[in-house]
């Protein structure tokens, strides 16, 4: 039930005779034999194998007592020692994967690369989300593993996050696959990754239990491409099979991911959702205003003179009414909503600002609603519908 235990399992080391992989020492630098608490020089282009995928961060002991960020167990001449961990890449390698979507980049950054499905369960607002998609692994921890003092599936739950090395990948949803990586090759919209399979955990009450059985056969080579846009991370196999889709995400949202979990209650004004590579995001109701750009009124807006309450009134704008954003003001918090003091014009060229929530100022009209329901349908899902809002609601 990795699902309920993942970020647990992320820090679970296990040792492996490796010799298949190489990895290269990228500059001259030290070794520590840590049993005899010895120290010894290595060359750069000298080549290693690894002896565990599991990388050890400043706070602990091997870390510390190296002195160096992040440390890692690697066997030369049939010694095991320590190495900075930013001193190895895979030995056949053609490129590296771009710094900012490491793990030891991101969790610098207090973030994590999460599955996407806890994005969507978190914006759904309601634990039975999670409990639906996992029914069968919850079932299962509840009647066989569950002991007398354990206790309920839902505290124990926590986001699932994946790592990306330059040496390893770790992709975990309901099940867990850990690759060591042999080559890395830069493609137009991300990577294409020559990889041999470490190891996987899956169980059959897991959803992608068959797929992973069949596709990550232990110690043989798989290709993976990966898809990046934005703060997301999309992995196929080299046939165009999903793997797994991972969003970047920070400490705030594993706190109220839990918090739903756990309690069923959580706070969405204090989430960072996740954007793709235009800017737009799955899990915003409002589109964001753009300075230039022209717009809809929703609802009749009264456009002042100053960018607060206290301005006098102007002109009132009706409803339908096209206007042009020239700029945005500062944000304040009206009757418990988000107003901004907006600078507008409409249609007729008359200038001032806007105190009004901002979701008043936006909406499509029956056009763009036309649209949305022959691109999407009228059973389109919400989030399909959302991002077909903040499409056509925008006007050239």
């Amino acid at each position: 039930m990795k699902r309920l235990f993942c970020l647990a399992n992320l820090l679970f080391s296990i040792f492996y005779s490796l010799c298949a992989v190489d990895f290269k020492i990228t500059e001259k630098t030290k070794i520590y034999d840590w049993v005899n608490e010895v120290f010894y020089d290595i060359e750069k282009g000298t080549l290693v194998q690894p002896k565990s995928y599991f990388v050890y961060d400043k706070n602990q002991v091997l870390s510390k007592e190296m002195n160096v960020e992040n440390a890692y167990v690697i066997e030369y001449k049939g010694h095991e020692y320590a190495i900075d961990f930013n001193c190895i890449i895979p030995a056949e390698t053609k490129d590296l994967f771009d710094p900012d979507i490491l793990e030891t980049t991101v969790e610098k950054n207090g973030k994590y690369w999460t599955y996407v499905e806890d994005c969507d369960i978190l914006f759904s607002r309601d634990r039975k989300t999670y409990y639906e998609k996992n029914k069968a692994a919850i079932e299962h921890y509840e009647q066989e593993v569950r002991g007398s003092y354990d206790g309920p599936w839902y505290e124990n739950v926590t986001i699932s996050p994946s790592a990306i090395y330059n040496v390893s990948i770790t992709l975990n949803n309901d099940s867990r696959v850990t690759l060591l990586v042999k080559n890395i090759h830069k493609t137009a919209n991300g990577y294409k990754v020559l990889t041999e399979v470490l190891k996987f955990d899956s169980f059959e009450y897991d959803a992608s239990y068959k797929f992973i059985k069949e596709t990550f056969i232990p110690k043989a080579e798989i290709t993976l491409k990966i898809v990046r846009d934005g703060e997301y991370l999309h992995f196929y196999t080299e046939d165009g099979r999903t793997i797994i889709s991972c969003a970047l995400v920070d400490e705030e949202f594993a706190t109220q991911y839990e918090n739903l979990i756990q309690t069923n209650k959580c706070d969405l004004s204090r989430v960072t959702w996740p954007r793709h590579a235009d800017g737009t995001c799955d899990y915003e109701t409002a589109v964001r205003l753009q300075s230039g750009k022209r717009y809809r009124a929703s609802d009749n807006l009264r456009l002042r003179s100053s960018g607060s309450t206290a301005g006098k009134p102007v002109v009132t704008i009706g409803k339908g009414t096209q206007v042009k954003v020239l700029g945005i003001g500062a944000e304040q918090i009206v009757d418990g909503e988000a107003v901004g003091g907006h600078g507008f014009n409409d249609k007729n060229k008359v200038s001032g600002c806007l105190s009004e929530p901002v979701h008043n100022i936006l909406c499509q009209d029956n056009q763009h609603d036309a649209q949305r329901r022959a691109h999407f349908g009228n059973g389109a899902d919400n989030k399909a519908c959302q991002r077909a809002d903040a499409h056509f609601a925008r006007q050239p």
